[in-house]
């Protein structure tokens, strides 16, 4: 069970980006393993739990480590300087919307997007944008009522065309996603954070639902 984060997360954070280094990570690395690695999965397993008792959304946590690919080149150090999970549905999560969340030092990220947003994926999305404009437009509304939550996104540098003033910004993103930040408080680091993040989650699930809608079947 989720008991909480504290200061520990942010001061390891913020001396890791200092500090990215293998000594000074196996110096700090019980900090990294008590404070924020098995915090981080507990928060997973509640959520993800959570999700399922009140939103039917039956997903596998999946939590993320702090080491990056060592079969590549890191300039910028071995250690990631944050820490996430993902809300997976199927095996190959990474095509499809996915909720997630994220920690580090400045504070906490979540939201939904498709870590891999295919060309076949956002054609289907523009497909039923032109198919019932309504629908879409009526879940825009209710995405722009919340005031923490925005569009991330690529747009294409040529647009695809247009439904709408209000689906147009939407229709012309070559990817997308939705996140919201919040820094660090005790809404966001105490033993409340699971039912709060479910909450959060819930804001966005009718938009989660529609994207889930246009994934190609092979994806």
């Amino acid at each position: 069970m989720f008991t909480g984060f504290d200061q520990e997360l942010i001061d390891f954070f913020w001396a890791l980006k200092l500090n990215n280094n293998r000594p000074w990570f196996n110096a700090h690395k019980q900090t990294y393993v008590e404070k924020i690695y098995e915090p981080m999965k507990a928060l997973t397993r509640d959520v993800c739990a959570l999700m399922e008792q009140k939103y039917k959304l039956s997903s596998v946590g999946k939590c993320s480590r702090i080491y990056r690919d060592a079969r590549r080149p890191q300039p910028n150090g071995p250690y990631r300087d944050c820490l996430w999970f993902v809300l997976a549905e199927q095996e190959h999560w990474s095509a499809a919307p996915t909720f997630y969340a994220e920690v580090s030092g400045a504070g906490l990220t979540y939201g939904f997007g498709s870590y891999l947003c295919t060309p076949a994926y956002m054609k289907n999305v523009r497909a039923r944008m032109e198919a019932n404009p309504a629908e879409i437009e009526g879940l825009i509304r209710a995405f722009a009522r919340d005031k923490l939550y925005q569009v991330d996104g690529e747009s294409y540098k040529r647009p695809k065309g247009s439904v709408s003033p209000q689906i147009d910004p939407w229709y012309n993103r070559k990817t997308i996603g939705f996140s919201a930040f919040e820094p660090w408080s005790e809404k966001t680091m105490g033993k409340q954070l699971p039912a709060y993040l479910t909450k959060r989650f819930g804001v966005l699930l009718p938009l989660y639902r529609w994207m889930w809608a246009c994934l190609p079947p092979e994806a």
